[in-house]
């Protein structure tokens, strides 16, 4: 004989919804709905009110209310009261008479309370209490200021710190010269050494060209053997570079990592597309 089916299933069929569409709407999944139709679980007071919002109706009709275990069954059907105390009964106490206070007790006690009630401070009145809100917000406001300016004194002194003790590698131009007519092949050469005898070698140094607003890489030079002249030939066609007025630079890199961002400055060129003379 076929188990009589639960209210949330008669329901969820007589709407014509699968499970998979139930358990989407309310966030939960098929199996868990499943459980709630078999009656194996119950769901948590969300995914009820869920169900409840889903399918308009009631927790009870949709037979989403837990019933009472046996014990609570036998509570609630336990007989009515008939009267007697339902706490157990405390002991009694033995009849011991209580102490009665002296009238000069009585008396310290009632002067000692009014010369207390004496001593309290006032409330201040509203425009005094008003005077203080305004007082405090504005002592607040100052001593945020007063750390945010410490805040910003103190990272710029370790910044400060940070770029005196950084190892800045050096470099120099050579060629091309500044305002130099160039054609489409153009040959780049810098000085790139050490600041200090004992900082890093040089790794490479990059030379860059700033054409139509954008700055790119024109050529990577690597160190030459027993000199410090850097130097490699960029394509400015390959490149795409748009003729005109162009700026060069070039960057030095040493083996630790650290790196000196046009240490010699820019330079201004104008590049045609044709064989410039000293090419």
């Amino acid at each position: 004989m076929e188990k009589q089916k639960s209210p949330l299933r008669k329901e969820r069929e007589r709407r014509g919804w699968s499970r998979d569409f139930v358990a989407e709407k309310i966030g939960s999944d098929q199996q868990s709905v499943a459980r709630w139709e078999r009656g194996e679980y119950y769901p948590t007071p969300h995914l009820r009110q869920q169900l409840c919002t889903l399918f308009q109706l009631d927790a009870e009709t949709l037979g989403l209310i837990k019933p009472p275990t046996t014990r609570e069954e036998e509570q609630q059907h336990e007989p009515a009261s008939t009267g007697l105390p339902t706490q157990p009964t405390l002991p009694t106490l033995p009849n011991t008479p209580i102490p009665q206070l002296s009238p000069e007790l009585l008396t310290y006690i009632s002067e000692l309370s009014k010369k207390t009630a004496h001593h309290l401070p006032d409330a201040p009145p509203p425009h005094k209490q008003s005077a203080l809100k305004q007082q405090r917000v504005l002592i607040g406001g100052s001593l945020l200021v007063l750390l945010t300016i410490i805040g910003v004194f103190v990272l710029f002194h370790d910044t400060i710190a940070w770029l005196d003790t950084r190892i800045l590698p050096g470099g120099m131009w050579l060629t091309p010269d500044d305002g130099q007519t160039v054609g489409t092949m153009l040959h780049f050469a810098a000085h790139a050494f050490p600041t200090n005898p004992t900082d890093p070698p040089i790794e490479y140094v990059k030379f860059t060209i700033r054409s139509g607003g954008h700055w790119s890489v024109a050529c990577i030079a690597t160190p030459p053997k027993n000199s410090d002249i850097f130097s490699c030939t960029a394509d400015l066609l390959q490149l795409r570079t748009i003729p005109g007025n162009i700026e060069i630079s070039f960057d030095v890199y040493d083996h630790k990592g650290n790196y000196h961002l046009a240490p010699n400055g820019t330079r201004h060129l104008h590049y045609t597309q044709q064989t410039s003379p000293n090419q």
